[in-house]
């Protein structure tokens, strides 16, 4: 007769034998079998899992389980949920780790899972990102006290747009309007056409309210453990924390850094026999990849401005007796802040620009003068500001165009020490621009896609902070 165990021990020699990369990965985690949980979870130290649950499937079932509980390990999501909604950040992830297993060669048999294949090759974070945004524009809007004053999202009558690779698409609220020009979402291409359902390890049962879920719970009794598929009630994989820290224990710092060092292990054992799946290779790599927070991007690239002078020595070096020119107060007299009001881009993500914009103004002295535009396929409005600090106060809504901005600063005769661009980068003109005299840094949502011919690029991911 088989015991709880066996079965799991069962399991990871298959996948050593048929796939060796997670098979080797399973092998890093202790097992526990654990029935006040409906189906597995991980927390990179231990997998638990619902002995009495795990019977019930096939071999290649069981075998897709264990692999999804190993990946959230190996591509560190239980490092990477930061200040994210832990039940939003489970699904985000189970979407990229279901689509790799699924290119690996893994077969979910008749387990509901989540694989909406719009996110193939998508980052966790940009897959979070985006079921976050379709999830906040689901939400029912407030009612409008004014004729075509703007919403929340700084558009005019509720416009949207549906751009594939900008924040709002796609989502109830995100169909964009007649003309606008930005690519309409595909059939079938939406996350309620996704395979559906209970998450192997996450879980979580689908509803149609729910963003990236799909529109049912599969098929009566797949997977279901023996909880009633509440929510709350299904097993997620959790975040490496400190907290109950047995003796003996590894610390969470240590065990990403231990499994960073297994996983490059297994990789370079992989690609030596030639078993390296390519879509799990990508994974990895994007999931090592360094992510700069705003603040330190705009402190970077707005104090870069600077200028060094013997006026204000070296303060460390000259109590030494070295006299070495040291960086002076900020020197930068213009800043032109243009913010894209198409609609893509929502009151919540604008706030956390603003936010982050003035905490570095307010470390070093701040411009002489902050001119703000607006603007769609035209310049809607320009503010001057003087207090040192920027605010906003959107206007538009229409379709996205870069030109007319850099056509504004050339009108007001204005010479920035600095340009920065808030946009998903859309821009339905095909002339392509031509670089200005000044530096441009373009600041985009994480879901956008696009490149500009110039200038540098940060991705806004302000839910790892939240």
């Amino acid at each position: 007769m088989r015991t709880e165990s066996n079965t799991m021990e069962r399991t990871r020699g298959r996948l050593v034998l048929d796939h060796a990369f997670w098979g080797m990965a399973a092998l890093a985690l202790g097992i526990v079998p654990d029935r006040s949980i409906d189906t597995a979870s991980v927390d990179g130290r231990v997998m638990r899992f619902n002995d009495e649950w795990f019977e019930t499937l096939t071999a290649a079932e069981q075998d897709f389980v264990c692999a999804h509980e190993v990946s959230h390990c190996v591509l560190g999501h239980i490092f990477r949920i930061g200040g994210r909604e832990p039940e939003l950040a489970n699904i985000a992830a189970d979407h990229v780790v279901n689509l790799d297993l699924i290119d690996s060669g893994f077969k979910p048999g008749s387990l509901p899972i989540l694989a909406d294949p719009r996110f193939r090759g998508w980052s966790f974070e940009k897959v979070y990102g985006q079921l976050a945004k379709e999830r906040d524009e689901a939400k029912p809007k407030e009612p409008e006290t004014g004729n075509a004053s703007p919403d929340a999202s700084g558009n005019e009558s509720g416009a949207g747009s549906g751009s594939p690779e900008n924040a709002s698409q796609p989502g109830p609220a995100g169909s964009p309007e007649p003309g606008q020009g930005k690519p309409q979402p595909q059939p079938g291409n939406n996350a309620s056409d996704s395979t559906a359902g209970q998450n192997p390890g996450s879980g979580t049962p689908g509803t149609p309210e729910e963003p990236g879920k799909g529109a049912g719970t599969g098929q009566p009794g797949a997977g279901s453990g023996s909880g009633s598929g509440s929510p709350e009630n299904w097993g997620t994989f959790e975040e490496a924390t400190d907290e109950g820290l047995q003796p003996g224990e590894t610390r969470a710092e240590d065990l990403q850094h231990e499994w960073e060092k297994l996983t490059e292990t297994l990789v370079a054992v992989s690609d030596k026999a030639g078993t390296m799946p390519g879509s799990l290779r990508r994974s990895i790599e994007e999931s090592h990849v360094k992510r700069e927070e705003l603040g330190e991007v705009l402190q970077r690239y707005l104090t870069s401005k600077n200028a060094m002078s013997y006026a204000t020595p070296n303060r460390k070096l000259y109590a030494r007796g070295l006299k070495l020119p040291g960086r002076c107060k900020s020197s930068m007299e213009e800043l032109v802040v243009a913010v894209d009001t198409s609609g893509s881009i929502d009151k919540g993500l604008l706030s956390y620009f603003a936010d982050k914009l003035n905490e570095v103004l307010a470390m070093d002295e701040p411009p002489q003068r902050i001119t703000v535009i607006y603007c769609d396929t035209a310049v809607r409005g320009v503010d001057e500001q003087y207090e040192g600090t920027a605010s906003f106060d959107p206007i538009g809504g229409g379709g996205t165009k870069f030109k007319p901005v850099f056509d504004k600063v050339e009108e007001l005769g204005l010479r920035p020490d600095a340009l920065l661009y808030f946009t998903d980068l859309y821009n339905e003109s095909s002339e392509r621009l031509s670089e200005p005299e000044y530096p441009v840094l373009w600041i985009a949502p994480i879901q956008s896609n696009r490149e500009p011919n110039f200038g540098e690029v940060v991705r806004v991911d302000p839910y790892a902070s939240l």
